[in-house]
């Protein structure tokens, strides 16, 4: 009797979907670009103290591999204005990235920005809903770029005229991950800062061919370093009837509604992984 009731709770439906079991834990590999500016971060952040000149937002983007940012101001960020101030702000200045991930605003869902990205041959990948973790690299620069802007407004009074400065020591700042800045993995060397005292003067360096060369062999070849996975250190867990059962229940990844059942389905195993990748971004 004890396994006839065990089997036949194990079967209910109702109770698969609406009560909590183990999750299958697993680590997620992300693989880094080669190459410079070959995929972009792009966010907005807003609304800020409206400055004199009526900006009150700030559209970021952050190249994967050399982790570049820009941060450009706007007044209002309807879908033109974003895709002009990426096609004006970032691709007249580094070209045309293979890839550009989004979260899902309206303004990157629109029919402009994926014309843009149409136009110009780019591959637009969006984040799963209600999971900013996917864009965790732009994400996290936020908080960093807030907290400069912040520090720089003790002393001052418009955030946007404090932002330039604010960039440039973001640009040249170590990273502790890398031990390498941002401007090291793009131009292959430091860039000057107002407080450096001590200057290379042409005498310091013979200009030869031969230099120059091998200056641009040493760029040429500098590879972003692979970053450290932020995941916790708790084993993975794979059910053990995951690789033969024939329908599972997938969880509702979102925000839900009172009394609703945190599980969806059941679907077939192959119906299941197509509905997977379709609400992962990668």
């Amino acid at each position: 009797m004890n396994a006839d009731v065990g089997k036949w709770a194990k079967v209910c439906l109702q109770c698969q979907r609406a009560k909590i079991q183990r999750h299958t834990s697993s680590r997620l590999s992300i693989f880094s670009p080669t190459e410079r500016f070959e995929h972009v971060h792009i966010d907005i952040v807003g609304p800020l103290p409206t400055a004199a000149s009526g900006h009150r937002y700030l559209v970021t983007m952050i190249d994967r591999a050399t982790r570049w940012p820009e941060a450009y101001p706007l007044c209002e960020i309807s879908a033109e204005d974003v895709a002009k101030a990426v096609y004006e702000g970032w691709i007249s200045r580094f070209g045309c990235p293979v890839t550009i991930t989004t979260d899902q605003g309206r303004q990157f869902e629109s029919r402009v920005f994926a014309s843009l990205s149409r136009l110009l041959g780019i591959e637009k990948t969006r984040t799963t809903s209600y999971h900013a973790q996917c864009n965790g690299i732009i994400e996290r620069w936020h908080r960093v770029l807030k907290a400069a802007l912040k520090a720089r407004l003790q002393t001052a009074r418009s955030w946007i005229n404090e932002l330039p400065t604010v960039l440039l020591g973001l640009r040249a700042a170590m990273r502790s991950d890398t031990g390498v800045s941002a401007a090291q993995l793009t131009y292959g060397c430091n860039i000057r800062l107002p407080g450096d005292l001590l200057s290379t003067t042409c005498n310091d360096v013979i200009m030869d061919s031969g230099y120059i060369d091998q200056l641009r062999d040493a760029i040429r070849n500098l590879q972003p370093m692979p970053s450290q996975p932020h995941s916790n250190t708790k084993p993975i867990f794979v059910h053990r009837d995951l690789q033969s059962c024939e329908y599972v229940f997938v969880r509702i990844d979102a925000v839900k509604k009172p009394l609703q059942a945190p599980y969806d389905g059941p679907y077939r195993t192959q119906t299941c992984l197509h509905y997977h990748r379709a609400r992962c971004a990668y």
